[in-house]
Parts: C-alpha cells; sequence; structure tokens
C-alpha cells in the first residue's frame, strides 16, 4: 500500500521524472547499430523500437489522463514506474530481437512520469503560474535529448548497448524512491468511478478552447519536428555541410527552447497565456523572415540560414507552457485527461509533420521548400492562438 499523501512534490521532483522520461526516447540511439548486429536484425528493425514506443507513448497518454483523474496522480506515476523498471531489466536481459522489442513497447509506461506532471502543476496552480512552473519543467525537456545521446554513446562504447537500458532500470528505481518521498497526492476531487471519468472524455474532446490551445501546441510542435526532419536533406544537398556541422544546426532550436522556458519561468507569472503564446508565434515566424531574407539576397553560408533557427526553439519555450497550461485549464477537473489528450495530440502532429516534410524534401530538398513548410506550421500555430484571448476571461473565472 502507498502511504497516504502529506504534501505536494517539488518543482525539483517534477523536473526529474520528466526529464527521466525523455531520457528513455534516444539515449540508447547512438548503440542502435550495435544492438541491431547483436540481435542479426537491419538497422531499419532495430529503429522500430523508437518508432513504435513512440506511437505506444502516444495511445498511452489518451488513457493514463483519465485514470490519473479517477484513482489520483500518485499511484498512477508510481505503478507505471514499476512496469518500467521490470521492462528495462526485460530489455537489458532480451536474447533475442523479439523479446526486446516487447519489453520496449512495455517501457513505453514511462509516459506517465512525463504527462502527468503538466496534471500535477495545473492541480496545484492557477493557469499562469502553472505557465512558468511548466517553463521550467520545459527546460529539462530541452536538456535531456541534447545530453542524453552523448551519455548513452559513453556507455555504449564503454560497457555494450546493454549498459543503457541497465541505466533505465536504474534510473526506474530511483525514480520509485522520489515519488515515495515526494510526490503527494494532488488530485483532490477524483471522479467515482472509472467508467464516469471516461465517460467525461467528450467534455474535454469537444471544448473549442482546449482544442484552440491544443492546436496551438501540435503546429508548434510541427515546425520543430519539420526542421529536424528537413535539416539532414537540405544542409547536405544545399549547404554541403558535414554529418558533424548538420549535428550542430540540429542542436540550434534546443539551445533556443531553454531559452525561450527560462523566460517563461521568469515572466510567466505577469503575462497571460495568450500573450505568451502569440509571442511564442512571432518569434518563430520573424527568424523565418530572416532565414528567408538570406535566401533572398543569395548570402549563400549555411550560418546565414541557419542562426535564425534558434527563434523556433524560443518560439516554442514561449508558445508550449502556455498551451499546455491552457489546454489543462479548460478543465480543471479534467486536468490528466487533459495533459494526456493534448501530449497525445502533440505526438500525432509531430509524426504527421515528419512524414510531410520527409515527402516534399524528397521532390526538392532546397531551402525554400523547408522554410514555406515551416512558415505553414508557424502561420497554422498562429492562427490557432488568436482565439486563446476570448478564452483567457473564462479561464479566470474558474481558478
Amino acid at each position: 500500500m502507498l502511504r497516504p499523501a502529506t504534501s505536494q512534490p517539488g518543482l525539483t521532483t517534477l523536473v526529474v521524472l520528466t526529464g527521466a522520461s525523455v531520457l528513455t526516447l534516444n539515449m540508447y540511439l547512438p548503440s542502435l547499430a550495435a544492438l541491431a548486429d547483436d540481435f542479426g536484425v537491419t538497422y531499419a528493425q532495430a529503429s522500430l523500437s523508437l518508432s513504435l514506443f513512440m506511437v505506444l507513448m502516444a495511445v498511452l497518454q489518451i488513457v493514463i489522463g483519465p485514470i490519473s483523474d479517477r484513482m489520483g496522480r500518485r499511484p498512477v506515476i508510481f505503478w507505471t514506474t514499476v512496469i518500467f523498471v521490470i521492462a528495462s531489466i526485460g530489455c537489458a536481459m532480451a536474447q533475442n530481437f523479439t523479446t526486446f522489442l516487447a519489453f520496449r513497447m512495455v517501457q513505453a509506461a514511462v509516459v506517465a512520469a512525463g504527462a502527468l506532471p503538466r496534471a500535477i502543476v495545473r492541480d496545484t496552480s492557477p493557469p499562469q503560474e502553472a505557465m512558468a512552473r511548466l517553463g521550467t519543467i520545459g527546460i529539462a525537456m530541452a536538456l535531456a535529448p541534447m545530453l542524453s545521446p552523448m551519455l548513452g554513446g559513453v556507455l555504449g562504447d564503454l560497457f555494450g548497448w546493454r549498459s543503457n537500458f541497465w541505466f533505465f532500470s536504474s534510473l526506474g528505481l530511483f525514480m520509485l524512491w522520489l515519488i515515495w518521498v515526494d510526490l503527494g497526492e494532488t488530485n483532490r476531487a477524483p471522479e467515482a468511478s472509472l467508467g464516469a471519468q471516461f465517460r467525461k472524455y467528450p467534455r474535454v474532446a469537444l471544448d473549442r478552447g482546449f482544442w484552440s490551445y491544443s492546436l496551438c501546441l501540435g503546429f508548434s510542435l510541427g515546425v520543430f519536428f519539420s526542421y529536424v526532419t528537413g535539416v539532414p536533406l537540405v544542409a547536405g544537398e544545399t549547404f554541403g555541410m558535414s554529418p558533424t556541422m548538420i549535428g550542430a544546426a540540429m542542436g540550434l532550436p534546443p539551445i533556443g527552447f531553454m531559452l525561450g522556458n527560462t523566460i517563461t519561468a521568469r515572466v510567466g507569472r505577469r503575462v497571460s497565456l495568450s500573450s505568451m503564446m502569440i509571442t511564442g508565434r512571432a518569434v518563430t515566424l520573424v527568424g523565418l523572415v530572416g532565414a528567408g531574407a538570406c535566401l533572398m539576397l543569395e548570402i549563400d553560408h549555411p550560418a546565414a540560414f541557419f542562426t535564425w533557427m534558434i527563434a523556433i526553439g524560443v518560439g516554442n519555450g514561449l508558445t508550449l507552457p502556455a498551451a499546455n497550461a491552457g489546454a489543462m485549464s479548460t478543465h480543471p477537473d479534467m486536468a490528466g485527461t487533459a495533459a494526456g489528450l493534448s501530449g497525445a495530440f502533440g505526438l500525432f502532429m509531430g509524426a504527421v509533420a515528419t512524414a510531410l516534410t520527409g515527402a516534399l524534401l524528397q521532390i526538392s530538398p532546397t531551402p525554400l521548400v523547408l522554410l514555406v513548410i515551416l512558415a505553414a506550421y508557424g502561420l497554422a500555430g498562429l492562427a490557432a492562438a488568436l482565439p486563446a484571448r476570448k478564452i483567457e476571461g473564462q479561464l479566470s473565472q474558474g481558478t
């Protein structure tokens, strides 16, 4: 039995849990080729351990959110982390690829540690305070995917690819300890039954206010995923950049994302959600206009084009905390449901952007085509953010 909650979790705990969940996405990728060789499968088959993992994470968020609204945040995060630890050990000990892939899919339970901290923040904070706290959490979401491949690569070189999954199991044990000592329950008004909770799902899914925030979130993520999908093609074909330089170009938006989240954490308590969202979208579009101007002026050095892409990260760092806080604030009593649905939608939009960008750039891998795609997503995000101004009066009355 879990002990009764005594206090709400500290922000550091939520940052650690969110960062840990993000680590599981790409930390082992530097050892993916070694993993494929060990199991005697192709690199494409081994890559299924990432793509299917992301799909399952999206699906699980839709279910985990309502369950946490009914059962509470604390038990859902605790028991899904237990599952994650067991699955990580299974991955580390797997003797064939089928077994490994099965345990890898079970590992997706860790998505609760990434999705539910957003609901916890909304449980314990009004919208603008939630936006500022989510900005701090967003810094961890930027750092984790930047640093984890380096850590995973070192572990793989020293101890082999399985060491990544032994690390995950140890990380999961640490998460369990942290949950036990600091993650008090924050859902103070759970639904009477799980069936009743799922019957309330349409309240969120059909709410126009929720979709204003979620569409802005989804299109903003679309800009980022389109960029990281398009950079390898455009940088190689047009600018003749080396793999190292391509990697550096791909790292520019995460740097901007940290900056944007830092700004949000500092000023979010004094600025409205819609203002942050619109400002974020405007910053991104200004960066794209700057890159487009360089193309028009035929300044063909890659730095002149890619340096502007920091604005993508800054814009998302301003937009995403506000959009997340707004999506959960339309129905505060269903914050878990809203967090899960908006998170799943964001992953879906990222997947669509990845596929669309890859298909279009396969035909014409030019900077102009990439800019058009990025601008389309950026403008769509701005259009989705504008109705939020009308919604904020209702949100302030409900908090």
